[in-house]
């Protein structure tokens, strides 16, 4: 060997290795892309459900009962503002400020209702009344599924839906049935 640098034998390592490295570079690339192509895909799917269930007349919403009682909706979809005088966000942050929208007694008779639904993995199914900001309420109906159970939690996905038209129409009927029948006595 002369003093200088053997060729022959640095390039049988050096070349294995610029491979190496040249496919991790391309694997990471490739998989940098792939990534990135799927976010974007989630992205305009996200963003094609809002835009329908914006204009549908109900909201969509997953509910979430953890073992220890806790009520939260990570997901609520439709305009929360309308029916409940809140914001998307607020609803789904904090569980107590869309709850207290609701009429008391109704808001109770919820809890309990929903912690019976939680033991025996049961449907959800009620009415109940929104208090508005000028003082007068709004009826609406909430049907929602369970779907998932883990370690004592439970999570429905369901709607609400403004009913008080129809209830009102109800309690119209209602009552002239009742003076129908007392003016017939």
């Amino acid at each position: 060997y002369r003093q200088g640098v053997h060729w022959g034998g640095l390039l049988r390592w050096i070349i294995p290795l610029l491979l190496v490295l040249l496919t991790a570079a391309t694997v990471h690339g490739l998989g940098h892309w792939r990534l990135r192509r799927e976010v974007a895909g989630r992205r305009h799917v996200e963003q094609r459900l809002a835009e329908v269930t914006d204009n549908l007349p109900a909201i969509v919403y997953q509910a979430r009962r953890a073992a220890d009682g806790t009520l939260t909706f990570p997901f609520i979809a439709g305009d929360v503002q309308a029916l409940f005088g809140i914001t998307r966000q607020q609803a789904m942050e904090e569980t107590g400020a869309l709850l207290g929208r609701i009429a008391p007694d109704d808001r109770a008779v919820i809890l309990q209702a929903t912690a019976q639904a939680a033991r025996h993995f049961a449907a959800l199914s009620f009415e109940f009344r929104v208090l508005t900001e000028d003082d007068s309420q709004r009826w609406v109906r909430s049907q929602a599924h369970p779907y998932a159970a883990e370690a004592g939690a439970v999570t429905w996905s369901g709607y609400w839906v403004d009913v008080s038209e129809a209830r009102a129409q109800a309690d119209a009927l209602a009552a002239a049935k009742v003076e129908a029948e007392q003016a017939a006595d």
